[in-house]
C-alpha cells in the first residue's frame, strides 16, 4: 500500500493543513498582543514603572534624587515584597492541599491582601516623596510611563461604554 494519500484527498488535507497554519497564527498573535500590552514599559508590581525605567526618565542630573529615594526605602520594599512573595506561595500551597480548607484559604487570601497593600503603600510612598521633588516636566515623563489598561481595548462603541458606565439603581435599591 501507498504512503502517499490518493489524489482526491491531497487538496483537502492540503487546505486542512494551511487552516490549521493561519489559526495558529492568528492565535499566537492575539495570545502575544494580549500577555505582552505595555511589556517592558513597567516593572510588573502594581502597575507601576520599573526604578530602571524611572532612571531612565530622568535627566542625568536628577538621577541621584531617584537613587536616594531608592536607597531611604529599599529595605522597606524588599521586605514588603518578601512577604507579598510569601503570602501568595501559601495561598499556593493552600490551593494545590490535598484537603481543600475553605476557611483556611479565605484567612489565606485575606493575608494576601493585606500584604499586596503593605507592598504598594512601600512603593507608592517612595513614588511621593520622588515626586514631590520633581519638576511638571519630570513628573510627566514618570507619568507616561504608567501603563494604561483598558478593560474594554477590544470592544467597540456603545457596548463597551454600557458596561463601562455604572448600572442605575432601581427606585427601591439602597447604597
Amino acid at each position: 500500500m501507498s504512503t502517499m494519500p490518493n489524489r482526491r484527498l491531497r487538496w483537502p488535507l492540503l487546505i486542512s493543513l494551511g487552516l490549521n497554519v493561519a489559526l495558529i497564527t492568528v492565535l499566537l498573535f492575539v495570545a502575544a498582543d494580549r500577555y505582552s500590552h505595555d511589556h517592558g514599559r513597567h516593572g510588573g508590581r502594581m502597575g507601576l514603572p520599573s526604578p530602571r525605567l524611572l532612571l531612565a526618565a530622568l535627566p542625568e542630573e536628577r538621577r541621584a534624587t531617584l537613587n536616594e529615594h531608592y536607597i531611604e526605602h529599599r529595605q522597606g520594599v524588599r521586605a514588603a515584597m518578601r512577604e507579598r512573595r510569601q503570602a501568595r506561595r501559601q495561598v499556593r500551597e493552600l490551593m494545590l492541599a490535598e484537603e481543600f480548607d475553605p476557611d483556611r484559604i479565605e484567612v489565606a487570601f485575606a493575608a494576601l491582601r493585606a500584604k499586596d497593600e503593605l507592598a504598594a503603600q512601600a512603593v507608592q510612598s517612595m513614588l511621593i516623596e520622588l515626586l514631590s521633588e520633581l519638576t511638571p516636566e519630570e513628573r510627566m515623563r514618570i507619568a507616561e510611563l504608567v501603563p494604561q489598561r483598558h478593560r474594554h481595548r477590544h470592544r467597540k462603541g456603545a457596548e463597551a461604554r454600557a458596561e463601562a458606565e455604572p448600572a442605575e439603581q432601581s427606585p427601591g435599591a439602597k447604597d
